[in-house]
């Protein structure tokens, strides 16, 4: 009867320690790498998107329906800077959300058919899901 309930306990905890911000020591001594850098070979850094600055995203149609394959770059800039280290993000490097719960990713695709006889097209919405967000400048 221990081990079931030992082994419920640690399966908890672990899930549990996962709900919680990293703190200042766990990110401390990580370097801060811009998008678009080399990252360090051990994985551990710090993801950084300057405001201002671009960030390339590569879209494609490809498939055996089309004669070629079909891509585009597409460049944005931020507004703000946003870091990232693992599922967390940050306005300042000091508080730290998960991502779900800072940011609202909308992707709508549609393609041109029978139902919808227009041109097709692919929309991606990035947003900040309130104005009141913990380290908004």
């Amino acid at each position: 009867m221990r081990k079931p309930v030992l082994m419920l306990f640690f399966l908890c905890s672990s899930l549990v320690g996962c709900a919680f911000p990293p703190t200042q020591q766990e990110l401390a001594g990580l370097p801060v790498v811009p998008f678009g850098a080399a990252v360090p070979e051990d994985g551990k850094f710090i993801l950084h998107f300057p405001a201002g600055k671009p960030i390339t995203s590569e879209v494609s149609m490809a498939g055996n329906l089309f004669q070629q394959v079909v891509s585009d770059k597409l460049v944005v800039k931020l507004n703000r800077d946003i870091y990232a280290w693992q599922e967390w993000v940050s306005f300042d490097q000091v508080t730290w959300q998960h991502h779900s719960d800072v940011l609202s990713l909308g992707v709508d695709v549609k393609l041109p058919g029978y139902t919808y006889p227009k041109p097709g097209y692919i929309r991606v919405r990035l947003n900040t899901k309130s104005t009141q967000t913990v380290g908004k400048k």
